[in-house]
């Protein structure tokens, strides 16, 4: 069960800004033997990535990470729903002179967000209501669809929109205008979706990496505090140097 070379880039590069961070043994987990098929035929949950110690398929105990790359193609193509990206992003830079990410439409939050929702409650639902798995968004500069790089800019709202707590503005000062070197920001919050974190990674073409790591701290994430993942997550991430990448 492998990866089209377009799904596989994204899990790699994602897979050498987690170790950069310090996550801890972290690995693939599709198409490796660490998920082979069962007896019956049929495929145990196989996330993308999994770290810290593995305890076999299906464990509850695992701490299982799946990776999604928006395309965005929702924005670009003509039948989309939405309105077209290009379109609206001009019609506010010409109403009030800017376009803020604080600006970004609900039409565009729920397909930006839906994966985590359900990615999130499938590998919970399969592991008897397990909670220790984390989502990363991917978007890299130079990518061959238009709407991903109007995903990139609008990903941050969409999670606010969605589930509140981001401070857009201030993330996109700090984060979106910077391409001097790997930058890493902790935002704590608060969500309802069985998911220890979620990860924002804009990959440049230079190879900097920005990253927004946001922590989910809710009483059924509190029990696991001592998973070594999760100690991991809510350590001083900046002992580690971030170093510039391969």
């Amino acid at each position: 069960m492998g990866k089209p070379l377009d799904d596989v880039v994204p899990v790699l590069n994602t897979l050498h800004y987690l170790k950069l961070i310090g996550c801890p043994d972290v690995q693939q987990g599709q198409g490796t033997p660490l998920f082979p098929q069962n007896n019956n035929g049929t495929w145990p949950l196989t996330p993308d990535m999994v770290a810290g110690h593995f305890y076999g398929p299906d464990d509850e105990r695992n701490f299982y990470i799946d990776v999604v790359a928006p395309s965005g193609q929702y924005m670009t193509k003509p039948e989309a729903k939405a309105p077209k990206a290009a379109a609206y992003i001009n019609h506010i830079v010409s109403a009030q002179g800017e376009f803020r990410l604080s600006d970004v439409p609900q039409d565009y939050a729920e397909p930006l967000t839906d994966p985590i929702v359900k990615k999130a409650n499938k590998y919970s639902t399969g592991r008897n209501g397990s909670p220790l798995f984390g989502f990363a968004a991917y978007f890299c500069d130079g990518a061959k669809y238009a709407g991903a790089v109007f995903s990139s800019l609008l990903f941050l709202s969409a999670l606010n929109i969605r589930f509140g707590g981001v401070p857009v503005d201030d993330l996109e000062k700090q984060i979106l205008g910077k391409n001097d070197g790997h930058r890493l920001v902790r935002v704590n919050v608060a969500w309802p979706v069985p998911a220890a974190f979620v990860l924002f990674l804009r990959r440049r073409t230079n190879d900097n990496g920005s990253m927004v790591l946001f922590r989910n701290n809710t009483p059924a994430l509190q029990v696991h505090s001592n998973n070594r993942v999760m100690r991991w997550l809510w350590g001083d991430l900046s002992n580690f140097r971030l170093r510039k990448g391969k």
